[in-house]
This record gives structure tokens, sequence and C-alpha cells, in this order.
């Protein structure tokens, strides 16, 4: 969270026990470039390039 890799989204959800809140988790662009990075650097990604 510190490096801005991911942040998250608050939901107010009505629930017959009263108003719940519920987090999501999501990938900012940063985090989308550091996480393929280091997919692919574990060889769990493979690089597709364009031969023109």
């Amino acid at each position: 969270m510190e490096r801005d890799y991911f942040t998250f989204r608050e939901t107010p959800i009505e629930t017959e026990h009263g108003m719940k809140i519920t987090f999501t988790p999501l990938l900012t662009g940063k985090g989308q470039a550091w996480l393929t990075k280091k997919l692919r650097e574990a060889g769990l990604l493979k690089t597709i390039t364009n031969a023109a």
C-alpha cells in the first residue's frame, strides 16, 4: 500500500443487521507494471513481441 501498487474501494452495503462496509482491493497502473515485471523475472509470464 505504501508503494502505491494497490488501493482499495470501500462499498457500504445494507444488511439485515445494519450497514456494513466491504473493501475491494484494486491494482493501480504502477502496481500492474510492478507485478508484470515480477512475473516476467520469475518466468511465469512471457513477453510478446510484434514481428513486422
